[in-house]
C-alpha cells in the first residue's frame, strides 16, 4: 500500500501530520526552496514530537549550497536524509561531493537520491544518471520532485511513461520510491497506479498553501484518498497483479 509522507516545518505541524494519519513525516523549510533545510534544532524538535510513531526524514538543501558539512547527532533517530543536485549538471565531480556529504550521516540514517522532474531547468544531472550513481553510493530511496514550485506540478514536466521508467530503475537499484511535486487531491490519483512506496505532499496538507500550516483534517482527507484508491485496485485484481509482477521484476524478486 502506498503511504502518505507529509512535509512539516515545525513540531506542531508534525503532531498534526501524525494525528491526521501520515505514514512518514519529513522536515523542511519551504521558504528555502524545494528541499529547504530546517535548522538542526527544528529537526530535533520534530523527531521528539513524532516520538517514533512513524519514521522521519529531513531535507538538507542542495549539494552546491551547503555552507558546512551535514552534522547529525549519532543518537538522533532520523530514518532518511535527502540532498538535492540542482546546478550540478556540468560539475564533473558532483557524485564524489555527493558521496562525501552523505558519508557524514550516521550509519542508521538512509541516503535519499533526488530526481527533479524539471531537471533541465534545475541544471541537475539526468534522472537515470542520478539513480545509477545513487545506487553506487548506497541510496536506499528515491524522491521524484519538482525544483521550481512556481511553474506547476509534476505533470507539467514529466509523463507517466517518464515516471514509470524512473520508478522501475529505482526498484532495480533496490530503492524505495517517493513521488512528490506539488501534487493535489485531484492529481494524486494519477501517480498511484505506479504504486510508489509513498506519495509526498505539503501544499495539499496545508491551510493557506505551501507556506501555510499543516492541518490534521487535511492530512486525514488525503489518507482517505489513498485508502479509497487501494480499494479500487483490489476491485481490479488482474491489473493489480500485473503491476505487482512488474514491481517484483524491477526489484529483482
Amino acid at each position: 500500500m502506498t503511504g502518505l509522507l507529509v512535509s512539516v516545518r515545525n513540531a506542531a505541524e508534525a503532531r498534526a501530520a501524525v494525528d491526521g494519519g501520515a505514514d512518514l513525516v519529513d522536515v523542511k523549510e519551504p521558504l528555502h526552496g524545494s528541499l529547504g533545510a530546517a535548522s538542526l534544532r527544528t529537526i530535533e524538535e520534530v523527531v521528539e514530537a513524532v516520538a517514533g510513531r512513524v519514521p522521519t526524514s529531513a531535507a538538507f538543501g542542495e549539494l552546491l549550497e551547503l555552507v558546512k558539512p551535514i552534522e547529525l547527532p549519532s543518537q538522533l533517530p532520523l530514518q532518511y536524509a535527502k540532498l538535492g543536485l540542482a546546478h550540478c549538471r556540468h560539475g564533473g565531480d558532483w557524485h564524489e561531493r555527493w558521496r562525501a556529504a552523505f558519508d557524514r550521516l550516521p550509519a542508521e540514517t538512509a541516503r535519499v537520491a533526488v530526481v527533479y522532474a524539471d531537471w533541465r531547468n534545475a541544471a541537475s544531472p539526468e534522472p537515470l544518471e542520478i539513480i545509477d550513481r545513487g545506487g553506487e553510493i548506497g541510496c536506499r530511496a528515491l524522491l521524484v520532485d519538482t525544483f521550481d514550485k512556481s511553474r506547476g506540478d509534476l505533470f507539467v514536466y514529466a509523463t507517466l511513461e517518464d515516471l514509470s521508467h524512473w520508478v522501475e530503475q529505482a526498484w532495480a537499484a533496490e530503492m524505495l520510491v517517493v513521488i512528490a511535486g506539488s501534487l493535489s487531491r485531484e492529481t494524486i490519483g494519477r501517480v498511484l497506479p505506479l504504486k510508489p512506496d509513498h506519495i509526498a505532499v505539503r501544499n495539499a496538507a496545508c491551510r493557506g498553501g505551501r507556506t501555510g500550516t499543516v492541518e490534521a483534517g487535511l492530512v486525514a482527507e488525503l489518507s482517505k484518498i489513498l485508502a479509497r484508491n487501494v480499494q479500487i485496485r483490489h476491485a481490479t485484481p488482474d491489473r493489480d497483479c500485473k503491476l505487482d509482477r512488474r514491481r517484483g521484476q524491477a526489484r529483482g524478486a
